[in-house]
């Protein structure tokens, strides 16, 4: 409504024409898509999809049921066959998105030899402030029988304990790590948000 000086309503002493001269941009979100680290055995093949992949950056609730494709995860050094750690062998592709701009984060993949311990621990999704519950499997290549043998663990809170039945045993105290750093906490002392490996760098071994 226009009005003069003394209130008046003007209105009709003129045409009003209303011009958009304004512009938006809407940008991409970031979502980083990160191949999840691997292993197997030397007398194993690679397990077809690997560990899958973590996403990282979805807003507003979203989850990767908006992405559009389909993720495909390949061994960048497939006709490696021998022992070893192999650092960002696991590449992830394959994804597209109308409303992210997607990245992809290499995982690392291992060879174990015969005769050392494969401590595995299954993906797990936790909300902020609460406990996660992992759920962990410890294997050995037998270098005699060539087969295969399962640990069974003593579990306390976080704290996993297995042991060979002979005198052997591997204590840890698994916990989220970025690298070979421990994840950061909040001033309330819990795990900011985030993708981390599940690990402990240092456990305490008995036995050879």
């Amino acid at each position: 409504t226009l009005k003069d000086a003394s209130n008046a309503d003007m209105t009709d002493n003129y045409t009003i024409t209303y011009v958009d001269n304004t512009t938006s941009s809407i940008a991409k979100a970031n979502l980083t898509v990160a191949a999840n680290s691997d292993a197997r055995f030397v007398v194993q093949t690679d397990a077809a999809g690997y560990n899958g992949v973590s996403y990282s950056g979805f807003v507003a609730g979203e989850t990767s049921s908006v992405l559009g494709g389909s993720v495909s995860i390949s061994r960048s050094n497939a006709a490696t066959q021998a022992a070893g750690h192999y650092s960002g062998a696991l590449v992830a592709s394959g994804l597209t998105a109308a409303n992210y701009n997607i990245s992809y984060a290499n995982g690392d993949y291992t060879i174990v030899a015969a005769n050392q311990l494969l401590v595995r621990t299954t993906n797990t999704t936790t909300t902020y402030g609460s406990t996660p519950t992992y759920t962990t499997t410890a294997q050995y290549l037998d270098g005699s029988s060539n087969q295969i043998a399962s640990l069974t663990p003593t579990v306390s809170g976080n704290n996993y304990t297995f042991s060979d039945g002979v005198g052997g045993s591997i204590s840890m105290q698994l916990k989220p790590y970025t690298g070979s750093s421990a994840a950061a906490v909040s001033n309330s002392g819990n795990t900011i948000v985030g993708n981390y490996d599940i690990k402990d760098t240092s456990p305490t071994v008995v036995g050879s």
